[in-house]
């Protein structure tokens, strides 16, 4: 393993840039000058270098990891310091950690090739994202657009040293960073383009870049038996206190010096930002309760915008709403030219979802530390990183992904004819980006019993909201039938209504399109009611292996009607409701009979 110092690349003169001034007196806008034209003196020499020698280049990232064992693990806080006067240049650190991740997290580096930072996370500016962070410069601990990444630096140091990398190039802080928890001898720092931190090795290995639980955590992977002999080992940094420090123009109280104006208007507390899509009465109704006078609103389309009436969310009260009208129009037209069920559909709905994730990260305010976010927009937005170094909660719609899908693959294994239960399954991927980002959220939130059962403790379990409306007595006169209100599914439990209709010999009244074969309900009588379903008489069925909105089904109970269903629904316990067991078609008729009994049929 190559020394700290082995191959480091610095030049008297360059390091000269980075000396500390006395921090017995106020930096002068002269010295900030001379310090700016030396710099860019600097930055062009690098660039000139960089592109004649073309030893440099960046590597694709997201690559998987595989087989490869960690030999060095590094984590450090990412909040180092609790004060309130110093918590928006700690918030856009975070964010600005955020993004560098996502240029290094993965990456793959060959036996020989030369890693370097900058070459991986590019120039940080405010045109990429970049916000104002903590720099050290001349002394001062100063904000600056992109300031922070020396502690992703720093760490990369430390687990390449702990990794056995060989040192190309490394520059150490002129002065440390109150309470940042750096350690002597094992620091690095990095200033766009010239002060850069690079690596090699004689092997392949792979960078892991993560913020999660409150820590940025970098991991060095290679081949089993390859890099240091301590492979495994963790090094876990502290924030500390150091006399020795650069003052912050967070707290110097140097109030006349002309960097401290750059402070003026930084807000000085964290919001909440609510990032949500469809719109449920029950989500609306909590999130009223839960949001603050900081917190920001994001949502496809205001409701009294053209087309906005089906996006009713509460708007007052925010300090600020942003919606998208664009992408409404866009996803509204994609979607009118699709069939109504399929696998092209579910495509485009996940598609839409991806684009709409994407829109809300670029706008999601760098000092929201904790997001509310929509079930169908939390894969994204986790593989993206964008809920890196963030607590969350999740509104959810529906059972996980892998629950869901496990649902279907037990509802095709018993009906493989089928047209629609095993036309379309999910990446793996997302499966898995959602199954993570559900572990590490800290409530689920939801009407949905079969869910909040599933979240344990997590759980806020909220009350449905029961639907308007009252069904007429005019069309309350067939007996021995029932009333199924979806369009023709497997997944709806079209399959055990035809079996339990066929045996019993019971008309069903339909309320929606056949969407299994077109031959589907030959041997069973049926009544097709449309949109007036509520207005025939019987109990209403609804076996379900998978639901998200059981909004039909509330509404029969709002109307005193007895509803038969699965835990699927999320209804369970509710007064009304009969629970029966998934692709159990006599207990489906056990249950229509104990309704009977009742004189629920009549």
């Amino acid at each position: 393993m190559a020394s700290p110092t082995s191959g480091v690349a610095a030049s008297s003169a360059r390091d000269r840039v980075m000396e500390v001034a006395s921090s017995e007196r106020q930096p002068s806008r002269w010295e900030a000058c001379w310090f700016g034209f030396r710099s860019r003196c600097f930055k062009f020499q690098r660039w000139l270098r960089n592109w004649v020698r073309g030893d440099v280049r960046r590597l694709r990232t997201g690559v998987g990891i595989g087989e490869w064992e960690p030999v060095a693990t590094h984590v450090s806080p990412l909040f180092s310091s609790s004060e309130v006067s110093e918590f928006t240049l700690q918030a856009g650190k975070v964010h600005n950690l955020r993004l560098a991740a996502k240029g290094l997290n993965g990456v793959k580096v060959k036996a020989g090739q030369v890693w370097s930072f900058w070459a991986q996370v590019g120039r940080p500016v405010k045109s990429r994202g970049y916000v104002y962070g903590r720099e050290v410069r001349e002394g001062c601990v100063i904000p600056a657009v992109g300031g922070g990444l020396c502690q992703m630096s720093g760490a990369i140091y430390q687990g390449a040293l702990d990794a056995g990398l060989e040192i190309v190039e490394r520059h150490a802080h002129t002065r440390r960073v109150a309470r940042s928890g750096m350690v002597p001898g094992r620091d690095a720092t990095v200033f766009w383009n010239y002060v850069d931190l690079r690596l090699r090795a004689p092997f392949d290995w792979q960078m892991e870049v993560r913020l999660e639980n409150g820590q940025l955590v970098v991991k060095i992977y290679c081949e089993r038996g390859m890099g240091a002999a301590g492979k495994g080992g963790m090094t876990r940094v502290k924030a500390d206190d150091d006399d020795h420090t650069a003052e912050s123009c967070e707290s110097c109280g140097m109030v006349s010096c002309f960097r401290h104006a750059e402070m003026a208007g930084l807000k000085t507390q964290a919001r909440t930002a609510f990032l949500v899509d469809e719109w449920w009465p029950e989500f609306d109704a909590w999130i009223g309760q839960e949001r603050g006078d900081r917190d920001r609103l994001l949502m496809p389309m205001k409701p009294g915008m053209v087309g906005g009436k089906r996006y009713p969310w509460s708007v007052k009260g925010w300090e600020r709403v942003s919606d998208f009208p664009a992408f409404v129009v866009g996803r509204s037209w994609r979607s009118r030219r699709l069939a109504g069920q399929g696998a092209e559909r579910q495509r485009s709905l996940l598609k839409s979802s991806c684009e709409l994730a994407s829109l809300y990260e670029k706008h999601l305010p760098f000092d929201a530390l904790h997001v509310v976010v929509t079930q169908s927009l939390l894969p994204y937005l986790w593989l993206s990183g964008a809920l890196g170094g963030r607590t969350f909660d999740v509104l959810m719609q529906r059972a996980p992904l892998g629950a869901l899908q496990e649902s279907l693959d037990r509802a095709y294994a018993r009906h493989p004819e089928s047209s629609t239960l095993g036309d379309f399954r999910l990446d793996g991927d997302l499966v898995m980006a959602e199954e993570e980002a559900l572990k590490r959220a800290n409530r689920w939130i939801t009407p949905n019993r079969q869910l909040a059962e599933m979240a344990g403790s997590r759980a806020v379990l909220l009350d449905w909201t029961m639907p308007q409306g009252k069904a007429s007595e005019a069309k309350k006169t067939f007996s021995k039938q029932m009333v199924f209100p979806a369009s023709t599914l497997g997944r709806k439990g079209a399959y055990e209504v035809r079996e339990t209709a066929r045996t019993l010999g019971w008309t069903v009244v339909l309320s929606g399109p056949v969407l299994e074969s077109a031959e589907f309900w030959r041997g069973v009588e049926v009544v097709n009611s449309g949109a007036d379903w509520l207005n025939f008489a019987g109990p209403v069925v609804m076996p379900v292996w998978a639901e998200s909105q059981p909004r039909r089904l509330l509404l029969a109970l709002a109307n005193g009607r007895p509803v038969i269903t699965t835990k699927a629904s999320g209804l369970e316990g509710l007064p009304g409701v009969i629970v029966i067991e998934e692709g159990a078609a006599g207990a489906l008729i056990e249950a229509l009979g104990s309704v009977g009994m009742k004189g629920g049929c009549a």
